[in-house]
């Protein structure tokens, strides 16, 4: 039982200056982050410091850098959250050492340091390969669909981007003419380069335009599936009113052969008859066309035509983006290649705008190799080889199969690898007859120890892309542009090999008291 309570006292001011190094456990996670901070060149970062002119102090890149690291541990990308944390979070006033950097500061730095996350992630990785991380005898590949900052609905055809540009001149042309006119001065004169109002949608109106004119577009059009059905319905209408007028005239036949009173004889053309014929004429001519498709799809030429029409639209809000396919329907977004070692440490990624896996396989090997010749440079491991790199069916072709560099494991379809068959589906296969890349990989999975081998493709990687999703949060990337992306990704990537040495080796300094 508690002989009273303890005190709350708000208005007592310090005594003596306080020491920070005592507001957060020794093991807390801060101090790692200042560990590896202070352990990585920066150089790159300070180069961009102007320093010894006039004017206010800077923000030191170190610090700011510290605590871009810690709000993605925390899944915090907003840097407006990152700058209210820096003033009510203790771990954040301790990166930030009390000095809370404004949320623009913060922006910025991301903006005029992207250059520089490719490198910082090397280094990473080679800390994190130095310290005993990471197993190289297999490797996994895969690619994950993140949504770009745009929206689906800002996607705009070659015709409607010179619109919106004729658009934006004319409006611009307005705005001068009237300045002009009651001699005000424009208020793009008070303001530096490149923050003109309205200069950035311009822009990437214009970029779009340039894009898409290097494309030549192609009208057809995706067939029904539904025709027939729907020519069966407008001939048996058609023939339902034929019959009906033919009653009706024989009615009056008989009625005049009786010289019986009756009715005027019936019209030889209703409008419904004329609206039924024309309609049964449409439904002939939707049948042509979707028979013409169906062999386009036979030849292969439809699915060159779809993804042409794709390629000639261009989105207003970030040029680069695409329509890419998921599980889940088409979002706006880009490619996140992943090469993943055992013991989940990111090896290598890659951002790309292509919807499809297939290009992506050589260049993330020779960005692996790249990587690993980075590593056995600055840390002495020996054991940097690497034994298999493992792709899933994405990546299938036979220019991959046939293309120099590791040795590879790609899966021929959809399924898995059991009592050494493949279940699942085989891609391209045409009733029981493999052909190609799919039979290459099927004889191949056969041999002993590859079914085991394919089979951690899947428990290497694909947690990581679920780790860069959910404790990251990057669902949607936060900036524009392909090196914008491919930067943010780099640092996220960065990030989780930072938490896999936090939690798997790292060991806190102790503080001195």
């Amino acid at each position: 039982m508690a002989r009273n309570y303890r005190p709350v006292d708000r208005d007592q001011p310090f005594l003596v200056p306080p020491d920070m190094r005592e507001w957060l456990p020794a093991d807390h996670l801060v101090w790692f982050v200042l560990e590896v901070v202070a352990e990585l060149d920066t150089s790159v970062l300070h180069a961009k410091s102007k320093r010894g002119g006039t004017g206010r102090e800077g923000y030191d890149p170190d610090m700011l850098l510290g605590v871009l690291f810690y709000a993605s541990t925390q899944g915090i990308r907003s840097s407006r959250q990152i700058e209210r944390a820096c003033s009510e979070d203790v771990a954040f006033r301790v990166l930030c050492a009390q000095d809370v950097p404004d949320y623009t500061v913060l922006a910025k730095f991301r903006q005029a340091h992207q250059d520089a996350m490719a490198g910082l992630f090397a280094q990473v990785l080679a800390l994190c390969v130095g310290r005993g991380l990471g197993r190289f005898g297999v490797i996994a590949v895969d690619g994950t669909k993140i949504k770009a900052n745009a929206s689906k609905e800002k996607m705009r055809t070659l015709k409607k981007l010179r619109e919106l540009a004729a658009e934006e001149l004319a409006a611009a042309a307005d705005v001068d003419e009237a300045e002009d006119a009651a001699l005000v001065p424009s208020a793009s004169e008070d303001l530096p380069p490149g923050f003109e109002p309205g200069s950035d949608r311009r822009s990437r109106i214009r970029a779009a335009i340039k894009d898409l004119e290097e494309v030549v577009e192609d009208e057809n059009k995706p067939h029904d599936d539904a025709l027939e059905k729907r020519l069966a319905k407008a001939e048996a209408k058609l023939a339902r009113l034929e019959a009906n007028r033919a009653a009706l005239q024989q009615k009056y036949d008989d009625a005049v052969a009786n010289n019986r009173p009756t009715r005027p004889a019936p019209r030889p053309d209703t409008t419904r008859l004329q609206d039924a014929r024309k309609g049964v004429a449409h439904a002939h001519t939707l049948l042509a066309r979707s028979a013409a498709q169906a062999a386009k799809e036979a030849s292969g030429e439809a699915d060159r035509i779809r993804r042409t029409r794709r390629i000639l639209q261009r989105n207003t809000t970030d040029p680069q983006a695409r329509m890419m396919h998921t599980r889940n329907g088409y979002i706006m977004g880009y490619n996140a290649q992943l090469a993943v070692a055992e013991g989940q440490l990111i090896v290598a990624v890659s951002a790309t705008d292509a919807p499809n896996d297939q290009e992506q396989l050589v260049p993330m090997m020779r960005q692996v190799e790249a990587a690993l010749q980075h590593c056995r440079a600055v840390t002495d491991r020996t054991d940097l080889d690497v034994g298999t790199v493992v792709f899933d069916n994405g990546y299938l072709s036979e220019d991959n199969v046939a293309a120099p560099g590791y040795d590879r494991l790609i899966a021929p379809g959809r399924g898995t690898m059991k009592d050494g068959k493949w279940a699942g589906k085989v891609k391209g296969q045409e009733g029981h007859k493999i052909t190609g890349a799919a039979q290459t990989m099927l004889t191949k999975l056969a041999l002993p120890g590859n079914q085991e081998i394919y089979n951690r493709r899947s428990p290497i990687v694909e947690p990581v892309n679920g780790h860069l999703k959910d404790r990251r949060r990057l669902r949607q990337f936060g900036r524009r542009g392909l090196a914008a992306v491919d930067a943010e990704l780099n640092f996220d990537a960065m990030t989780t090999n930072l938490m896999k040495l936090f939690t798997q080796v790292w060991q806190p300094a102790r503080i001195a008291t």
